[in-house]
């Protein structure tokens, strides 16, 4: 195996992994949590995803690396997803380089691999499609030397998802309502098809 050059990280799957359920045309649909643990503090450069599973890379528009609320990683501002890319169809891999919103991870972090799904799935309807983390790459913050991920810790497969067409998420209407107690008041509603 290669010498460290810097110091190690280890990549691990979460201690829960999403739940099984309909990957809905439109949605940000969890697939992978991983734990990102350095043992000094690193910059993420480049993870490597890779779509297994029935699924189709064509029900993915893209995918995107979500930074979950925890003590080990420094965000720039609130955005959670920190890097996003599309699978290429040839090989079913996509690198997703982290945005500038991504600072270090200084301890244990929280990561999910999230499919953003296309807004037609109906050529993919039933397909079981996985979302599994191939590899990743990190620079050591203090002297800008590689830091070694082990290879024996990938791939990490989390939950493999159902795609579904005829769900729609993510749609809202507003209606005014007159009310003669109150008057005029703003009625917002979530619409599933």
């Amino acid at each position: 195996p290669p010498v460290a050059a810097g110091p190690t990280v280890k990549v691990l799957p979460s201690s829960s992994q999403p739940a099984a359920t309909l990957a809905a045309r439109g949605a940000i649909v969890p697939f992978t949590n991983i734990t990102i643990s350095p043992e000094s503090p690193v910059v993420l450069q480049e993870m490597t995803v890779e779509r297994t599973g029935l699924g189709d890379e064509q029900a993915f528009r893209e995918v995107a690396l979500i930074a979950r609320p925890s003590a080990g990683i420094e965000t720039a501002n609130d955005d959670r997803i920190v890097a996003w890319g599309a699978l290429d169809p040839g090989g079913h891999r996509v690198s997703l380089k982290p945005t500038e919103a991504l600072g270090r991870i200084n301890g244990p972090a929280e990561f999910t691999v999230a499919g953003i799904m296309a807004l037609d799935l109906s050529g993919y309807v039933g397909q079981v499609a996985y979302l599994s983390v191939a590899g990743a790459k990190f620079i050591a913050q203090t002297s800008g030397t590689q830091a070694v991920v082990p290879v024996e810790n990938f791939p990490i497969h989390g939950t493999g998802q159902t795609i579904h067409n005829s769900l729609a998420v993510g749609e809202l209407s507003l209606k005014t309502v007159i009310d003669i107690n109150s008057g005029r008041r703003m009625d917002f509603r979530a619409n599933a098809a």
